[in-house]
């Protein structure tokens, strides 16, 4: 089916570019794609050091990405890296799989203690109910039991937004930890035990069809996705920056003076900066924690068949190590020059930001947590040769955060066919597969309005005549 109506997409990142391409799919015949930069991407960024790529986060794209479902030749692009090695540092500095393992756990705990701490889950279980659950702390409390803390996942947690657990809603663990809630429910873990799987708990427990990002950067990979959409009869204007959203004549005025319409309009822009344009209030509270990413160089590999390393320890304010070239050196021949390089994600507080030494602050914290520990030697050999700031890095759901006003914003904009989509549009600790889910789910929700116009057109005619809601 073909519909001559005019999408609009705000923001190339992937769930922008997801909704483009999904658009076109549906068979929408005016589909026009604003990137405020040069480039697409989005959140998916990273900065060149003498030649070095360093991301912005860790970035690995499975299999069932949706980005590689609405891009199958961009595998072609992308560097296939096997199985992802992803491993966390444990409060006694010992390396695991991520997160944990019950084999690890037994290793560092012992048996008997092991045993224990499975019982004691159970019995937490038996007077407290998941429903009763508040915040983050009380959840993993009722899933994990000693684990939670044993493990140091609360240090993580805590280490990511600078406020204790039971301070973090508990939105946050049941959409960026439930994967870890999933096996921890009772008939898993005693499945698995009975199976004798003592690599049980561990997120990636199998290999993993795993893709990465071009050596080069993401450059070469959004230019293929960029060239897909327009191939496919899209457009995507580069260096359009959104001013004002005119959403009652449905209309967008631009940076460069032009005047973009629109049927229904998608935007993956950060929520106040929507609400900004569009003159449209946003009650809700809205926080982000920076992240400040540090870039080394090593003299040689360190931990090789690691590619990300989650710091689960009492000590740093860094969050997780992502080794690229432990997986950008495994297709290359002997004769090619290997170079060594990492990037840490470390988690400043917002009132840290004007410190004009936090650069060399937290290069030192980063090397002060493996002093006098059995890994000591492995990171000596490492130098800092830059950094960069991302001021909204992540979005803060703290205790009194209330979803229900951004739901009333994003209800309130529905209703001018205007859909927030992507982790800063719809304002979601989510992945960027899941993002861009989220955008197709969008596309859908409109195709299926334009069906229903086709198929009863005077019922849509007295909805639109006698709208059931207005601003």
């Amino acid at each position: 089916m073909k519909i001559d109506k005019r999408i609009v997409i705000i923001g190339g990142g992937p769930a922008g570019c997801a909704a483009a391409a999904h658009a076109l799919k549906k068979g929408f015949q005016n589909v026009t794609l604003l990137e405020a930069a040069g480039s697409l991407g989005g959140l998916h960024k990273d900065v060149e050091i003498d030649g070095l790529h360093f991301d912005l986060g860790a970035f690995f794209f499975w299999s069932h990405h949706q980005i590689l479902s609405l891009f199958p030749g961009l595998r072609e692009k992308m560097i296939h890296a096997g199985s992802s090695g992803h491993l966390s540092l444990s409060n006694d500095f010992n390396l695991d799989k991520y997160p944990i393992t019950l084999r690890g756990y037994v290793k560092e705990h012992g048996l008997v203690a092991t045993l224990w701490d499975l019982f004691r889950i159970l019995q937490y279980r038996v007077f407290h109910s998941e429903s009763e659950c508040s915040n983050v702390e009380e959840l993993l409390l009722y899933f994990m039991g000693p684990f939670y803390r044993k493990t140091g996942l609360d240090n993580y947690i805590q280490r990511l937004f600078h406020l204790h657990p039971g301070d973090i809603h508990v939105e946050f663990a049941r959409k960026r930890v439930n994967g870890v809630i999933d096996k921890f429910r009772s008939k898993n873990v005693l499945k698995n035990i009975l199976k004798g799987n003592f690599d049980y708990f561990a997120r990636y427990s199998i290999a993993q069809n795993v893709w990465a990002r071009p050596e080069s950067g993401f450059a070469a990979m959004y230019e293929y996705i960029g060239e897909a959409i327009m191939v496919t009869g899209g457009n995507v204007l580069y260096n359009r920056r959104v001013e004002k959203i005119n959403y009652r004549d449905k209309c967008i005025e631009v940076s460069d003076g032009s005047i973009v319409e629109y049927d229904y309009l998608l935007s993956s822009q950060p929520l106040h900066l929507t609400s900004k344009m569009t003159g449209i209030k946003l009650d809700a509270h809205i926080n982000y924690q920076p992240l400040c990413s540090l870039f080394y160089e090593a003299k040689e590999a360190i931990l090789p068949e690691c590619f990300v390393l989650f710091n689960f320890s009492r000590k740093g304010k860094w969050k997780r190590i992502t080794f690229h070239s432990n997986y950008y050196n495994i297709e290359k021949t002997d004769n090619t020059p290997r170079r060594h390089y990492f990037v840490v994600e470390s988690m400043p507080a917002k009132d840290e930001l004007s410190n004009p030494l936090l650069t060399i602050e937290l290069d030192s914290d980063f090397r002060k947590t493996f002093e006098t520990t059995k890994l000591q030697d492995t990171f000596e050999n490492i130098s800092l040769i830059g950094h960069r700031i991302t001021e909204n890095g992540y979005p803060v759901f703290g205790k009194s955060f209330d979803r229900t006003k951004v739901n009333d914003f994003h209800e309130g904009l529905l209703n001018w066919d205007i859909h927030n989509i992507g982790r800063q549009g719809e304002f979601d600790h989510v992945s960027s597969s899941d993002a861009s889910r989220s955008a197709m789910n969008a596309i859908e929700a409109i195709w299926k309005k334009e069906e229903f116009a086709i198929h009863f057109p005077i019922l849509t005619n007295n909805h639109i005549n006698n709208p059931a809601h207005t601003i």
